[in-house]
């Protein structure tokens, strides 16, 4: 089976991204995120990249567009690449609201919102259209959020829910770009995994 391989990127910075539970809230790319999004796009000038998906909050798709347009590639939207859903949560400032998500709302959803297991079941639906892409040996590129795309390397992994926050220590930053090569059997072994410019810095949104 041929070794297909994802590039997995994180949005651009917006204006919330380190202070407010941004969520489902469509905020755009402020300043630095417009250059990241030009800078993933150069960043992966000379790679092969067969498909692009995106999230379609606009954070994520404006970060796709650069991309798409230098590489004359069609954005293909996916509702289940959304960043959690935080409910009643939404849009509070993290310093007058602290969540611990992997100990209050691992399986429990927030008010109104999502739990990182509904993220999981929601992100695996994608991750089922992808692996058989990646099975036959595509390289996919994939925008999403802090969160899903957290979500997303475990579940195209074949890593449980139960053991993914065990297992992996992927934890994005804006306009990051996480390279994951794997032969997609049914053990999913990896090949290989590297950062592609900036690297992580655990900030959600």
């Amino acid at each position: 089976m041929s070794a297909g391989r994802l590039l997995l990127i994180r949005h651009g910075q917006t204006g919330g991204n380190k202070q407010r539970y941004v969520g489902w809230e469509d905020l755009p790319l402020d300043e630095t995120g417009v250059a990241q999004a030009r800078t993933v796009a150069e960043l992966l000038a000379g790679e092969r990249i067969d498909a692009l998906y995106s999230s379609p909050l606009s954070r994520a798709v404006d970060t796709a567009r650069p991309l798409a347009a230098a590489r004359g590639l069609t954005i293909q939207v996916r509702a289940e690449l959304k960043e959690i859903d935080y409910g009643s949560y939404q849009g509070l400032l993290k310093t007058d609201q602290p969540l611990k998500l992997r100990r209050e709302h691992m399986l429990a959803p927030m008010p109104g919102g999502e739990s990182l297991q509904d993220v999981f079941n929601r992100v695996s639906r994608f991750a089922d259209e992808a692996t058989s892409e990646l099975a036959a040996g595509a390289s996919l590129a994939v925008v999403g959020h802090f969160w899903s795309n957290r979500m997303l390397v475990g579940a195209l992994s074949g890593v449980p829910f139960e053991e993914l926050f065990a297992r992996s220590k992927y934890k994005p930053a804006n306009g990051s770009i996480y390279e994951l090569v794997c032969r997609w059997d049914a053990a999913r072994e990896p090949v290989s995994a590297r950062w592609i410019g900036a690297g992580a810095d655990g900030g959600e949104g």
